[in-house]
């Protein structure tokens, strides 16, 4: 059997965790013959990164790295949604509002997860309003990617 992409793997196997429901034969068997081909490896000194196929190309970003961008994403986008005026004013005022909460002060009527997911994200925040309507706007044109298989529970058998 061949090993799927190992991203699409681990997608397919959270959203089913997301559920809540016990991971289908078919994903249990994905999963151990992935694991099966990489523990020798491991094993051998190699990387775990590398022998599960999640080590990135020379000169791309980590996934953790991508990962944590991505909730900084999410949520300046969600907040670019409680901003008012023009798209450079909305950004603007979403960075005014993360640098108070980051100061300590209260910001009313905006969700204080979302300030505290943009900061502990670990990324850094953008520097200019414009800089978070491009992210909110990008957010905006792409739909959610979503796993459309019949262990993800989004499909019935």
């Amino acid at each position: 059997m061949a090993t799927p992409d190992p991203i699409a793997l681990l997608q397919r196997l959270s959203a089913r965790a997301a559920t809540g429901r016990p991971v289908s034969a078919e994903l249990a068997d994905e999963v151990l013959a992935w694991l099966t081909d990489a523990a020798p490896l491991i094993l051998s000194g190699v990387p775990p990164a590398e022998a599960l196929g999640l080590r990135p190309s020379p000169g791309s970003r980590s996934l953790a790295r991508v990962y944590r961008k991505s909730l900084r994403d999410d949520a300046l986008t969600r907040l670019y949604e409680f901003a008012d005026g023009s798209q450079q004013q909305r950004g603007e005022t979403v960075l005014g509002w993360i640098d108070a909460h980051r100061d300590g002060y209260p910001v009313p009527g905006v969700p204080v997860e979302c300030l505290d997911e943009v900061l502990a994200a670990g990324e850094s925040v953008p520097t200019d309003g414009g800089s978070v309507a491009r992210i909110a706007k990008a957010r905006a044109a792409v739909a959610p990617a979503v796993t459309v298989a019949r262990d993800c529970g989004t499909v019935e058998p």
